[in-house]
């Protein structure tokens, strides 16, 4: 099937090196199943770390994205804004409904500071992920994954 996928693949020179991989990958396993990716974003993100990964689930056709942020509007370190499809809270009560969690990373300057204490702006940011983690089951023929860019 993996060979299958990579001819087809070929007739698509729209697609870079690591898109043609990365896709091959989640075409050969996941064969025609909708999935949903989320997408967190906090202050000060980096917006390459974010557009990268949802440019190949893009170019792939077989997911769904979304964005949850604490605040309506986020804005990244490159002064790029976003507005969230879902607030943390609510993506929080339904995260058996996705499959793929992309947490984008930012400048040690920027992200360690709101980190550092459990109170710290981002530290419900970090308990979702830890919830997304703790909240897949290992016996569940379901395949879920964090996709950590540069944290």
């Amino acid at each position: 099937m993996l060979v299958t996928s990579l001819n087809n693949y070929r007739k698509r020179p729209h697609l870079t090196e690591p898109s043609l991989i990365f896709s091959i990958l989640f075409r050969s396993t996941m064969d025609h199943i909708k999935k949903r990716a989320l997408v967190v974003v906090f202050p000060m993100f980096n917006i390459l770390d974010v557009s990268g990964p949802v440019s190949v689930l893009f170019n792939t056709t077989d997911f769904s994205v979304s964005y949850a942020a604490k605040d309506e509007l986020t804005t990244s370190q490159e002064n790029t804004t976003i507005k969230r499809d879902i607030s943390l809270a609510e993506a929080k009560l339904h995260l058996s409904d996705y499959d793929i969690l992309i947490v984008p990373g930012s400048r040690p300057n920027n992200i360690l500071p709101l980190v550092e204490t459990d109170q710290g702006p981002l530290s419900e940011l970090v308990e979702f992920i830890t919830c997304f983690a703790s909240d897949m089951d290992q016996d569940s023929m379901r395949q879920r994954t964090i996709l950590a860019v540069c944290m």
